[in-house]
């Protein structure tokens, strides 16, 4: 039904230290999540851009995406860094905690896992 194109199997998609993780169904773009991929002061991954089409939204492709961004992470030992802009209320403002995620203290909207 869809493809997913992890940033460890498809480096020549990404620019720089810019990758993606894609979701097509039929050759058409449904879910992206970016990450910027750092080695210094330590190894990190940080998730700068995740959406969901709106069309398909409520269908676990976010969920999917994030399991996909956490096996990277293992993969490669990195920590990982990301900011959640979505707002509290919102039904998937917990995605992120639901996935491992920790809220930073005194930082509000950023996590890290």
């Amino acid at each position: 039904m869809f493809n997913i194109t992890p940033p460890w199997k498809n480096l020549e998609r990404g620019n720089g230290l810019v990758y993606t993780i894609d979701i097509e169904d039929n050759g058409s773009l449904i879910a992206r999540a970016e990450l910027l991929h750092i080695n210094r002061p330590v190894p990190f991954a940080y998730l700068f851009f995740l959406k969901v089409e709106p069309t398909n939204r409520s269908q676990g492709y976010g969920s999917r995406l994030l399991q996909e961004f956490n096996e990277y992470l293992e993969i490669h030992s990195r920590y990982g860094l990301l900011r959640n802009i979505i707002p509290a209320g919102h039904p998937a403002h917990l995605i992120y905690q639901k996935h491992g995620w920790l809220p930073i203290k005194n930082q509000a909207t950023w996590y890290i896992i």
